[in-house]
């Protein structure tokens, strides 16, 4: 509430009064019960399902989670294969939030695979097309313009790789 106060205080915002809400704050201006909330949003998924919208300069505080492990811990092997699988698993997720898979139908002409991995965004793996999520579907328009029976874009849940540079990183320093 402090935090709320300050801030509509520093823009001169003097006529307001906080109410703390148990839950369902983003339903209060539907409602008429408010003109505007103060809500927690990581996805934004929620605000836009209830057809509200972020105020220009309206982020009160950004924050970030941090995961801290102690370089004096006992870090066994199976501690730190279980720290491994952790890391993976979240770079994995973070990877697959950035990127879509591309699918071509097999019969598609390699020489559009090839143009496409010309393009911003496009990587190629093995054969598949990985593309950043903002451009993913002209990328796929592009392929079809190309000669593609079709594009389907395809998201992944998790992205796993070989390598992981964050528990490498934190590794080398336990040695």
């Amino acid at each position: 509430i402090r935090l709320s106060r300050d801030f509509f205080a520093e823009r001169g915002v003097l006529h307001h009064e906080i109410v703390d809400s148990a839950g369902a704050t983003e339903a209060a201006p539907a409602s008429g019960a408010a003109e505007l909330i103060v809500d927690i949003a990581s996805s934004g998924a929620t605000l836009e399902a209830n057809n509200l919208k972020i105020i220009r300069d309206g982020t009160m505080l950004e924050s970030q989670a941090n995961l801290a492990g102690s370089l004096g811990a006992d870090w066994s092997s199976d501690t730190r294969d279980t720290l491994k699988a952790l890391l993976d698993t979240i770079e994995a997720q973070y990877r697959a939030a950035r990127l879509v898979r591309l699918d071509l139908p097999p019969s598609t002409d390699p020489s559009i695979l090839a143009a496409l991995a010309d393009l911003d965004g496009v990587e190629l793996r093995e054969g598949v097309a990985f593309v950043a999520r903002d451009t993913a579907r002209d990328v796929a328009r592009t392929a079809c313009a190309m000669g593609a029976a079709y594009a389907a874009i395809i998201q992944p849940d998790f992205l796993f790789e070989p390598e992981n540079a964050l528990f490498e990183t934190f590794n080398a320093r336990l040695s």
